[in-house]
């Protein structure tokens, strides 16, 4: 009971942190283009909810010991891969029941002022002391937002109803996450052979930045054409936009260092030396002024195809 529950709240606190890295990936871009703070937040209960099967598959199946060690004794014996999930399911299911008839009444009894509706209670209690919220961060969809949404109220059976939801949906990302682990297992063996490319990873991720740092710009620039802006947005925007382009810097920078301690090639003292040019031209130049903020993202196109080349080299 112990372990399923402690699996049970680790995927919701970690499906949480990946809403959290959406916010910080695309959705704090999306907020100053999107006036309706409701529907930012409902984004964000989006991501929570859609990475839940991924974070039920890594934490109860794909990286538990007792799930592994339950396949390797009984893979022989049982027939099928599937017998072996509805054993798991039979045992424990009655526990998984318990937490989700809880967690149901706790949802469906929960005021008003703990059920995050407006952008900021949702900011606040979301992001900093409501622990129930968090802990079961995967309902807010379901709970807070869609009956929100479709009936524009909120009530405790709109919440109930809401919850049960919930619930179904959560059994149903289990079975899913378990089925996958299995099939996995019966093609490929329970031997991770395969490991993290640490400098890939990094590469991939400032990438990921780097454009979108782009798209924000290019966001900004029409709908800066067709509507009037304030300081203050404007202001905004510039420093969303330096927190971006630093992310990306220091992931590039990370790996370009990394990258020259395992291999002193040229390109890989190219590639560090690039970097740290285009860092130090950022610092310098960027919105500094409009020729030189052209310079800037003529340089991040320069470390751009360097980037690319150098993922292309990565094995």
């Amino acid at each position: 009971m112990k372990k399923t529950a402690l699996n049970f709240f680790l995927c919701n606190l970690m499906a949480f942190g990946v809403g959290l890295v959406c916010e910080l990936l695309f959705l704090g871009a999306v907020s100053f283009f999107i006036y309706s703070t409701f529907i930012y937040y409902f984004l964000r209960s989006v991501c929570i909810a859609i990475s839940l099967p991924f974070c039920l598959y890594f934490i109860c199946f794909a990286k538990n010991k007792q799930f592994k060690a339950l396949y390797v004794t009984y893979k022989n014996e049982l027939n099928d891969s599937s017998d072996i999930g509805k054993k798991h399911f039979r045992e424990n299911v009655k526990f998984l029941s318990i937490i989700l008839l809880t967690s149901v009444v706790i949802l469906a009894a929960m005021p008003k002022r703990w059920s995050a509706t407006t952008a900021e209670l949702a900011n606040t209690l979301g992001l900093y002391d409501d622990l129930i919220n968090t802990l079961l961060s995967s309902s807010s969809l379901f709970v807070e937002y869609l009956p929100d949404m479709i009936f524009g109220k909120d009530v405790w059976i709109l919440r109930l109803s809401g919850a049960l939801l919930w619930s179904a949906y959560f059994v149903l990302s289990y079975w899913l996450a378990m089925n996958v682990a299995l099939r996995k297992w019966d093609k490929q063996g329970t031997e991770n052979v395969k490991k993290i490319n640490g400098g890939k990873l990094l590469v991939i991720s400032g990438l990921i930045f780097q454009f979108e740092n782009w798209i924000f710009l290019l966001m900004d620039f029409f709908t800066n054409n067709s509507q009037n802006q304030g300081d203050t947005s404007a202001w905004s925007k510039m420093l969303w936009s330096l927190l971006l382009i630093t992310v990306f810097e220091v992931l590039y920078l990370i790996e370009a260092i990394g990258a020259v301690a395992k291999d002193r090639s040229k390109f890989n003292v190219f590639k560090l030396c690039t970097v740290i040019v285009s860092a130090l031209l950022l610092m310098s130049l960027m919105y500094y002024g409009t020729v030189e903020t052209v310079i800037c993202n003529v340089f991040l196109v320069l470390l751009l195809i360097v980037e690319i080349i150098s993922l292309s080299k990565e094995k």
